[in-house]
């Protein structure tokens, strides 16, 4: 009887085993995952892109350049942007990302001839190189532009949040040669 028992529970351990061992394992699906990108604590080349591209957008959507557009597509000239934020920013960087969106969009002019333009890069000058506004609207009128772009970068830190956050703002100014009047002014920031 014993003997008869221990059979059975062997027999009974063993088609468990089989019924079990054989089945087919669950098939588990593995989610992607899309990868996160990190985000730099400091400034870099697609910030500089997105924050002018941004900027530049918006300036094109202003009244001065639908009130210019009456008389075809208005040349401009970058001037200096100046880094204002204690951090190491490539300026000329920012001038010549500012540049690509104004071309890009199609909707302005540049100075065509190479040399002057590589003049204008080299001595960028904003209003407050010059002495007097009669300097710089004589300035203005060398460059044989209708609107000069110019600029400032700043940083603030939020140390209040963990972790700490910097907050960098992009200032712009259109400023029409001809009277050198202020036409557009804008900001944008980003948080790192």
């Amino acid at each position: 009887m014993k003997k008869q028992i221990s059979i059975t529970v062997y027999s009974t351990f063993v088609i468990m085993l089989i019924f079990f061992g054989c089945s087919t394992t669950p098939k588990t699906e593995k989610e992607q995952v899309q990868p996160t990108s990190i985000k730099s604590t400091v400034w870099d080349k697609n910030d500089s892109e997105t924050i002018s591209d941004s900027l530049i957008l918006s300036a094109l959507k202003a009244d001065w350049k639908k009130n210019f557009s009456k008389k075809g597509k208005p040349i401009v000239v970058v001037g200096r942007i100046e880094n204002k934020s204690g951090k190491d920013i490539d300026v000329s960087l920012l001038a010549k990302d500012i540049e690509r969106s104004l071309i890009n969009s199609g909707e302005v002019s540049f100075i065509a001839d190479k040399p002057k333009r590589e003049v204008i890069r080299t001595n960028r000058k904003n209003e407050s190189d010059f002495p007097d506004n009669k300097k710089f609207k004589k300035y203005l009128k060398s460059l044989k532009a209708d609107f000069f772009i110019t600029g400032d970068i700043n940083s603030n830190v939020d140390s209040s949040v963990v972790p700490i956050e910097k907050m960098y703002t992009m200032n712009l100014e259109i400023i029409n040669a001809k009277n050198a009047s202020v036409v557009w002014k804008g900001s944008q920031s980003l948080t790192k």
